[in-house]
């Protein structure tokens, strides 16, 4: 009798064990569960605002980059400009050097362009 009493101690023990293990690997379970969702949380939190420094650092670099091309789109307008002046200066300096030789030579004299037609206006100067 007393081996019967021994093995249902026994079975009952290891059954109690039993719930008492599986309680509290479901306790640790739910603990690890919720550390690992706070755990995700503050990964998506991050990622969102490593995602929007990335934004910013974007739009910075971008208005960077406009801001020299268009400095850049300045200075050649610029020196256009001024080419576009000199070539004024040399051309009314050759329409001038033209006039003169024609002043002297006695042959129709060629005046400078008409701008609004495009085409030469001849006309004979007479010699004083």
């Amino acid at each position: 009798m007393e081996w019967i009493i021994a093995i249902v101690a026994l079975i009952l023990g290891s059954v109690a064990g039993f719930f008492v293990c599986k309680i509290m690997t479901n306790r640790e379970i739910g603990s690890i569960e919720q550390l690992a969702a706070k755990i995700r949380e503050e990964a998506q939190k991050d990622a969102a605002t490593i995602r929007k420094e990335a934004a910013i650092e974007a739009k910075d670099q971008i208005y960077q980059e406009k801001t020299k091309v268009e400095q850049e789109l300045k200075e050649r307008r610029s020196e256009l400009s001024a080419i576009e002046k000199k070539l004024d200066r040399r051309e009314e300096n050759l329409d001038k050097r033209v006039l003169e030789v024609d002043a002297r030579s006695g042959i129709p004299t060629r005046m400078p362009r008409n701008w609004k037609s495009g085409r030469r206006i001849w006309t004979k100067k007479t010699p004083n």
